[in-house]
Parts: C-alpha cells; sequence; structure tokens
C-alpha cells in the first residue's frame, strides 16, 4: 500500500541510523557514556530503541517477538544491524499492506506497561516516534558531553519527503 507518510518516517529513521553508525565508529567510547539519573550508558539506550524496533516490526510481520535476553548486540556492527533487521521488516511489511493490515488489531504484552491493543497503523506510528524521542535523548546527553553530531536531525532537514 502506498503509505507515503509513514514510509518517509521509516526512511527517515533509516538515514538517521546510518549516520549514527557511522558517528559512533568514530567515537565509540560515546557509547559509554552516562545517561544520567541511573538510566545506564548511550550503549543501553540505543539498544533499548532498536529492540523496541525490532519487537514492533516482529509483531508486524507475523514473526515471534525476540527477547531482550537473546539479542546480541555486542559491538557497533551487531547493534546498528538490530535497526536494519528492523527496518527491513518495516519497509517490506509496509509495501505489502493493505488498508485493512493497517487496520488490523493486535493485543501484545509490553515490557513496562503490560498488555496493549492498538492497530498496525498506530504500532507503526509509534515504532517511528518512539525511535525519534529516544534518539532525540542520546543526541541530548551527547552534546551535554561534549560530543556533538555534525548533521541536523530534523525532518525538515532530511531527504524524506518534499
Amino acid at each position: 500500500m502506498n503509505e507515503p507518510t509513514l514510509s518517509a518516517l521509516i526512511g527517515w529513521n533509516r538515514a538517521e541510523l546510518k549516520r549514527w553508525h557511522a558517528w559512533f565508529i568514530l567515537h565509540p567510547s560515546a557509547l559509554e557514556v552516562s545517561m544520567g539519573s541511573g538510566a545506564g550508558s548511550v550503549r543501553k539506550a540505543i539498544f533499548h530503541t532498536l529492540v523496541v524496533d525490532l519487537r514492533f516490526a516482529q509483531r508486524l510481520v507475523g514473526l515471534s517477538v525476540s527477547s531482550y535476553e537473546h539479542i546480541e548486540a555486542s559491538n557497533i556492527d551487531s547493534l546498528f544491524a538490530l535497526a536494519e533487521r528492523a527496518n527491513g521488516l518495516l519497509n517490506d511489511w509496509l509495501s505489502h499492506a493493505t488498508s485493512a493490515d493497517l487496520e488490523r488489531i493486535h493485543t501484545f504484552i509490553t515490557l513496562s506497561a503490560g498488555e496493549r491493543t492498538a492497530s498496525a497503523r498506530k504500532i507503526l506510528v509509534h515504532a517511528c516516534t518512539h525511535h525519534v524521542r529516544h534518539w532525540a535523548q542520546i543526541a541530548t546527553v551527547l552534546r551535554m558531553s561534549g560530543l556533538k553530531s555534525d548533521w541536523p536531525h530534523d525532518l525538515l532537514f532530511s531527504d524524506a519527503m518534499r
């Protein structure tokens, strides 16, 4: 189905991830920066963000949802491979989704909020906005630690949409 706004959000997330991947290869110690208030490291925040992306993608395509404990991400490349996997699943699913697929209701268990029910469309939008929210937190913490990224992160300045 042609859902240009949703496709653009997924594309924007994917472009941001490629830039972040390249940036962390140049700044690997940034992964160990503290997120503050007992939230763990930047690595932990990225892992959370990308695992959630993957778990939502798996739900939408009908795959078994991976548990945190069984997802390997011991280095920068394996961490960002999670993102590629999730984005690939989301892109493929959306390119074949019908209106009925987008409106299909899913009931699932979240790690932090228990059982939830939402349409596939809402899950997809949530996955994209969850992703953006956490990357904004990560970028802020890194900037406050003197590790500024070198590109604008806003959708307006991206190649997504017109």
